[in-house]
Order: C-alpha cells, then sequence, then structure tokens
C-alpha cells in the first residue's frame, strides 16, 4: 500500500472517536482509511464513551454505530481513496457476532470491492492467552479510476 504513496504527501494521524471525528473530514479529502474498530462489547477502552451503550444489542449497535462509521469514512475518502478494515468474526458468552462479514456487507453495498485480505496473527488482547487473528481487508471503489496496487 504504501508503495503507492508519494513522499511529498503529507500523512496526518487522528486518534478519538470516530463517529465524532469524521464529521469535521471534508468530503473526498482522505487517501486512506485504517482502523481496528470496536469489536461491539468485547473490547471496552478505560475512558470517554464507549461505541456500545449499557443494554445495546447487536443488531442496534451495527445500525446506530457500525454502520454510520463506515457510512462516514466512505464518504472521506478521495475517489481512488481505500479502506482498511482489520476485523474478525467474534464469539462473546457463546453467540457468534459475524462483525468481519458485516463490515465487508456494507462497503460492498456501496461499491466497494477487496483490493486484498491480509491475515494477522498476534497474542491477543492484554490478559488474553490465547492468540488472535484477524484480517485486514483493503477495499476501494469498484469505480475508482486507478487501481491500487498491492506490495506485500
Amino acid at each position: 500500500i504504501l508503495a503507492d504513496i508519494q513522499e511529498e504527501r503529507e500523512a496526518q494521524l487522528y486518534e478519538g472517536p470516530a463517529e465524532q471525528y469524521l464529521q469535521t473530514i471534508p468530503r473526498g479529502y482522505v487517501d486512506m482509511i485504517l482502523t481496528s474498530p470496536p469489536y461491539y462489547s468485547l473490547e471496552m477502552y478505560g475512558g470517554g464513551d464507549q461505541s456500545v451503550k449499557p443494554g445495546m444489542s447487536w443488531e442496534s449497535w451495527v445500525s446506530t454505530w457500525l454502520r454510520p462509521v463506515i457510512l462516514e469514512c466512505l464518504r472521506c475518502l478521495t475517489p481512488n481513496g481505500v479502506s482498511c478494515w482489520s476485523v474478525k468474526n467474534i464469539k462473546i458468552g457463546g453467540r457468534q457476532y459475524p462483525l468481519a462479514d458485516v463490515v465487508r456487507d456494507i462497503h460492498a453495498e456501496q461499491g466497494f470491492t477487496i483490493l486484498e485480505t491480509f491475515t494477522l496473527q498476534g497474542p491477543g488482547r492484554p490478559g488474553v492467552t490465547k492468540p488472535s487473528e484477524e484480517q485486514t481487508f483493503v477495499f476501494q471503489s469498484a469505480f475508482a479510476e486507478g487501481r491500487l496496487r498491492i506490495v506485500s
């Protein structure tokens, strides 16, 4: 991915609640979105607002948080921009939640296709002993003028 970024280009990293910050970014301003979003109620952060409110169902979280955040990310992308989401389907309390599937489906509904999928393996979340494996999906609009060249 980085092979297609010109050296004179500027990179800006933003940290904070996506649902708040994305609204301040102009349409078509961003070349790349790279994120590992909250995994519904599996990940709770130490401070500030959470994406999951107490008692919120999976379906409600997807419709009121995940979908709007993905749509805002896509709105911010340049016509040839890429949207990279590091996610996996998850299991909480014996129930399966298709997080990766939903992220792929929302992108597809908006005319985005998968250019590449990277599988990352790591030690998992702090305090969790079993390894974690998640996939990073690189999406680009099917209508992009130039397709991104993936260098791995």
